[in-house]
């Protein structure tokens, strides 16, 4: 994966996305063996580190999201559904 910061304004991943007017920050990490999302306020640009497996939550690959990938929020509150790529961005 590469990710490039262009002109402070957004984050984009090999020009298949771009968040306008924020920026990629990393909130912590986040225990996927809680079978949720992580909770709180969650904002677009916001990312989590998933540092245990989740049985229930999938990717849009339609896989378990494993130990290591990142969540990325592409919206503020984006939702429960990792899967739904309009609002979650899911790194493996």
């Amino acid at each position: 994966m590469r990710v490039k910061v262009s002109g402070g304004s957004g984050v984009s991943q090999r020009g298949t996305f771009r968040i306008n007017n924020g920026a990629l920050r990393i909130i912590g990490n986040w225990e996927g063996n809680t079978n949720a999302v992580p909770t709180g306020t969650i904002l677009k640009g916001y990312a989590y580190n998933c540092v245990s497996s989740t049985t229930t939550l999938f990717g849009p690959d339609g896989g378990i999201i494993p130990v290591g990938a990142m969540l990325l929020a592409l919206v503020d509150n984006p939702g429960s559904n990792p899967g739904d790529q309009t609002k979650w961005r899911v790194f493996y």
